[in-house]
């Protein structure tokens, strides 16, 4: 089973490394006693990192693959993307960089690896099991966790035929595939649990997270049962979204502890008796919005340090009043880069501050 992590660079090393702490995220894995043995194709701006801290993250374990040109294939195939544009409240929409990527670099993934079964993680995980574990756990499994591919396992080649097929069919057709694709959203709430087909609700398909969501919901890509999975992963807590522990978990109130480096949750379940369950969570998805929202408590436990802590308010579009004075203060602090965030909570610090009742912002999901 080879893992795999898909990235690309476009200005250098310390900007990289800001935003996709590879390097943090290997060295920790030394500590603790993981593997490395984790499979790193760039997408593009291989040549930009210097050979130092290339040969970093090679001396730490990570296999290095400049697939540059092979991704050039896949741009030129789907040049129409570059295309496409909608208005959007006055306002000009475009796919980005990293929205192209996304949705581009399955094909890539697909045509490296031939057919050999792979597990996918994204750059912005935290492990908290080692991955050779977890690559070993999913061995003949293919899913998507909870529709986010950050956690992805593929055993069977068909899942990538059935990406591109549809991946063709919507970047030749961008508006009218989505227009179908709204019309066979319904019972996206069944799924959401039932397949873990994520939820989306804009009409465009932006990257590859809103499309593969939409393919596991009709049925149309290869999804494992998730009875299965969590079959095989019982005594870990997986979330691809850390914001929402109790979207697919009913065991909270949870009680956080942090030993040997090992984040745990702990929980009492109440069936007939009472149920005392401790159990490893499998990694920390630091996606953007939970990387701005634990950015927030580390703006007012260093800057705000005189006032009480209060709730951890979570606004989803981060247009709030304090979501703006982070975003402002960030300017000269960077606190709210990624690498900065991992520093404070798994270097400097746990999570035992913001996972508490009266400071977690959704009440009841912690004691």
């Amino acid at each position: 089973m080879q893992s795999v992590i898909v990235a690309w660079c476009s200005t250098n090393e310390k900007d990289f490394e800001s935003f996709i702490p590879l390097q943090f995220v290997g060295r920790r894995n030394k500590r603790l006693g993981y593997s490395n043995n984790i499979n790193v194709l760039f997408l593009d701006g291989f040549l930009r990192l210097s050979k130092e801290y290339r040969e970093s993250l090679k001396s730490l374990g990570f296999i290095l693959h400049d697939v540059s040109e092979m991704f050039s294939e896949v741009k030129n195939k789907y040049l129409k993307i570059n295309d496409f544009s909608i208005d959007i409240n006055g306002f000009k929409k475009s796919f980005s960089e990293y929205e192209r990527n996304t949705l581009l670099k399955w094909i890539v993934v697909g045509k490296f690896f031939a057919g050999e079964n792979l597990v996918h993680f994204d750059g912005d995980i935290v492990f908290n099991e080692d991955p050779a574990v977890i690559a070993k756990k999913v061995e003949g499994k293919t899913f998507i966790l909870q529709g986010c591919p950050a956690f992805t396992a593929i055993s069977d080649y068909k899942w990538f035929e059935q990406y591109e097929e549809q991946l063709d069919l919507y970047i030749n057709d961008i508006d009218g595939y989505a227009q179908k694709a709204l019309k066979e959203r319904g019972g996206w709430e069944v799924t959401f649990k039932t397949r873990w087909a994520g939820a989306r609700f804009g009409k465009i398909m932006w990257h590859d997270q809103d499309l593969l969501s939409h393919l596991i919901h009709t049925g149309r890509l290869i999804q494992d049962s998730v009875e299965s999975v969590l079959f095989d992963f019982q005594d870990y807590l997986m979330f691809e979204n850390s914001l929402f522990f109790h979207s697919y978990d009913d065991g909270f109130p949870y009680k956080y502890s942090r030993e040997n480096g090992i984040d745990y949750f702990e929980y009492v379940r109440k069936d007939a008796q009472d149920i005392h369950y401790k159990k490893r969570i499998l990694f920390w998805h630091m996606q953007s919005c939970f990387n701005f929202y634990l950015s927030k408590f580390i703006f007012r436990k260093k800057y705000l340090k005189f006032i009480p802590m209060g709730r951890l308010e979570f606004n989803g579009s981060a247009r709030g009043f304090e979501d703006y004075i982070n975003k402002r203060v960030n300017r000269f602090t960077r606190h709210v880069d990624r690498i900065n965030v991992y520093k404070y909570f798994f270097q400097e610090h746990d999570f035992s501050g913001v996972f508490k009742d009266n400071v977690w912002w959704k009440k009841g999901v912690f004691l």
